[in-house]
């Protein structure tokens, strides 16, 4: 049998006299799940229900998982959504672990990175290849319900539109609830858009254009949906409705998350963008997001 494997794992094997239930990643991306009967020191034997006895050399394996561990969807065992804090831009409740972290990659312009100072805050930044806008953010995630279905964010993310002037800010503050597990969840978050900018307009005592700082304060809301489908997918949405001084503006719509082992995931979806209910068009997404510590 041919694969590929890391040599790190989840769990060790402490007495194959009781036979245990793993998932096992294989370093190809391939998983296998059964219960292990055997481990001579090069390589396991699991039984699995689809295969039979199959002996998997140990420098073919990725990770080793506890069954009893993960989540199970469709009635099998299946990793858990490698990125739960945050939909395809939306931050949801659902926390990091301390010393977690991720970069997601938007069309590979946009990039976007994060990391769990503790279980309860991350900090992070957003910026392009053109290194416009340049954004920090700092977020605090809480569990409320006794039994994890409830989770409390609220954050705050800022910046410069233009590394090059300090006329165009950009400011969101929000808080929010995000009800469900890792695997389905709906999120709900309210916040201000901030923005400053600077233009000119024309001065009739003076007959000269004259600098003009504009600032505008806009409620904005989101709602973000994720429901796991499968071992290596869910469906996600994600809605934003902008309430500006003159227009209103909505992005959002439907989209699927794919998993590929324990750390990446693929997203792809497709935006409409309206402002004050006049159709502007559709916005087609694609983004990478790899786990870089656990």
């Amino acid at each position: 049998m041919t694969s590929a494997f890391a040599q790190t794992t989840d769990s060790t094997i402490t007495n194959t006299e009781q036979p245990v239930e793993y998932v096992i990643e294989l370093i190809n991306n391939n998983i296998i799940q059964g219960v292990v009967v055997s481990d001579d020191g090069r390589e396991i034997g699991i039984k699995t229900t689809d295969r039979g006895l199959v002996f998997i050399p140990k420098y073919e394996i990725k990770t080793m998982t506890l069954a009893a561990d993960l989540p199970v969807i469709l009635g099998n065992k299946v990793y858990s959504n490698p990125h739960p804090s945050r939909y395809f831009y939306s931050p949801s409740g659902l926390s990091m672990k301390q010393g977690d972290a991720y970069v997601q990659a938007i069309y590979y312009v946009v990039y976007q990175a994060q990391y769990a100072i503790t279980d309860h805050w991350s900090i992070g930044a957003t910026t392009s290849i053109i290194l416009s806008p340049i954004l920090l953010n700092f977020k605090y995630t809480h569990e409320l319900g006794p039994k994890e279905n409830l989770h409390f964010v609220t954050g705050l993310q800022g910046g410069t539109i233009s590394p090059w002037s300090s006329d165009d800010l950009l400011g969101v503050a929000y808080a929010g609830l995000t009800f469900g597990n890792p695997e389905h969840n709906l999120t709900l978050n309210a916040g201000s858009l901030r923005m400053r900018s600077m233009t000119q307009e024309w001065n009739g005592n003076t007959n000269k254009m004259d600098d003009v700082i504009v600032r505008q304060n806009s409620p904005a809301l989101s709602i973000s949906v994720n429901q796991r489908i499968s071992s290596t997918a869910c469906l996600m949405a994600e809605f934003w409705y902008v309430i500006g001084d003159n227009n209103d503006i909505f992005v959002g719509g439907p989209g699927i998350r794919t998993y590929r082992g324990k750390k990446n995931t693929i997203d792809v979806a497709v935006l409409a963008a309206s402002v004050s209910g006049n159709m502007s068009g559709l916005i087609p997404l694609v983004s990478w997001t790899q786990r870089i510590m656990e």
